[in-house]
């Protein structure tokens, strides 16, 4: 047996409801924990651990983390040294760190002395803002990379071969049990469900959606989100932007249901609905939702950015180049025109989604990658020793 200490990130909150893709990863795939062969710390800062299946969560020392509140300037540096240190009687001791979403941690933790394993796990495009000779402090630093997609890995392919050498692609997952298909026909409905931000593309959605109505009067929109993470009054500047184009199309047509709980709220809205659209304007790593949307069998109508087209392409779904108003506003008449075209895709896209990005899969395909790194760093150590 041997451990694998978790390393989540300093702002995370392992909650079901505010901590975001990184702790859902966490949370479905270690619940899943299909080796008896391993055991887990989760070391995380806060935690409410509000998810149906209660895990063992370590916070950090406060003897030492309670020194960040007694300094009204601290760099940021000196704040990821002082995370690190506070785990790290609990990290010693363990064969693997894993490491979510924050490389700089795995620098910090070799200079601590940490001698095993060091995976990073990469859920967006961080590294490649990083500099050329940061990158190669970091690639002494780490073992192994764990990306959400070959879009991802691929940004820093040119940084870093030998990083994306040593990176194994596994994407994230949906547990088909509350998210499936809705036993009646619906009618057509459009559906956007993310952050209400400028990158995300509402704006565009909205703009299109106006020239839909002109084609199809009957049709209508729901915008599921929030300018913030959870559940809150505030409004940001671009969403009062966003709820004033929204009085100005017909009362009705468009619906705003604000922030919903993942688990226990978003499913049912995904069943009322027929086309899911995120036509974002800025890079997607691997956009949970459009495969949640997959496996209720809705059609996706995406903006061609960052990992998208990993889980949709032209048998599976539509993706949109160079996304403008103009080019939504077509790739969705297009569909609403074409019933036959609509649910062949929809078709396609579910039983896709079914073989690819269950979490069982992503379980599966994380204790090999695991076991296989666990191996072949013992066997490397027994030559060493001979």
């Amino acid at each position: 047996m041997f451990k694998i200490a978790m390393l989540l990130p300093e702002e995370s909150v392992f909650s079901a409801i505010e901590g975001g893709p990184v702790v859902r990863w966490v949370y479905e795939v270690i619940s899943r924990n299909i080796s008896i062969d391993i055991k887990y710390k989760i070391l995380v800062k806060n935690t409410k651990n509000d998810f149906e299946r209660t895990l063992d969560i370590i916070t950090p020392a406060r003897g030492i983390y309670s020194l960040l509140g007694k300094f009204t300037k601290i760099s940021p540096s000196f704040k990821i040294y002082l995370y690190c240190l506070s785990h790290y009687k609990l990290i010693r001791d363990c064969k693997v760190v894993h490491i979510q979403n924050r490389p700089e941690y795995a620098v910090v933790l070799r200079k601590l002395g940490f001698n095993g394993i060091i995976i990073l796990h990469v859920h967006n495009e961080r590294i490649h803002f990083f500099s050329e000779r940061y990158i190669i402090e970091l690639d002494r630093a780490i073992d192994a990379v764990i990306s959400c997609s070959e879009k991802v890995a691929q940004k820093y392919r040119p940084l870093s071969d030998s990083l994306y050498n040593k990176t194994k692609v596994i994407y994230n997952g949906v547990n088909p049990s509350l998210f499936k298909p809705a036993s009646e026909i619906k009618k057509s409905s459009l559906l956007y469900v993310g952050r209400l931000v400028e990158g995300k593309g509402v704006h565009l959605l909205i703009d299109a959606f106006q020239l839909l109505l002109q084609d199809f009067p009957g049709l209508t929109l729901t915008i599921v989100g929030a300018g913030h993470y959870g559940k809150t009054e505030l409004q940001t500047p671009f969403e009062k932007s966003l709820f004033q184009k929204i009085k100005n199309i017909e009362q009705g047509r468009v619906i705003c249901l604000g922030y919903l709980e993942h688990d226990t709220e978003l499913p049912a809205v995904f069943n009322q609905h027929t086309i899911l659209c995120l036509p974002s304007l800025t890079t997607e790593a691997f956009p949970m939702v459009v495969v949640e949307a997959m496996f209720c069998k809705l059609l996706v109508v995406a903006s061609d950015v960052g990992g998208v087209s990993e889980a949709i392409d032209s048998e599976r779904g539509v993706l949109v180049a160079d996304i403008t108003v103009e080019r939504l506003y077509l790739a969705l008449k297009n569909v609403l025109n074409d019933q036959e075209l609509t649910l062949d895709l929809r078709e396609k896209s579910y039983h896709y989604a079914q073989k690819e990005f269950t979490w069982e899969k992503v379980t599966k395909d994380y204790f090999e990658f695991i076991l296989k790194l666990v191996e072949n760093e013992s066997i490397a150590h027994s030559k060493l020793v001979s």
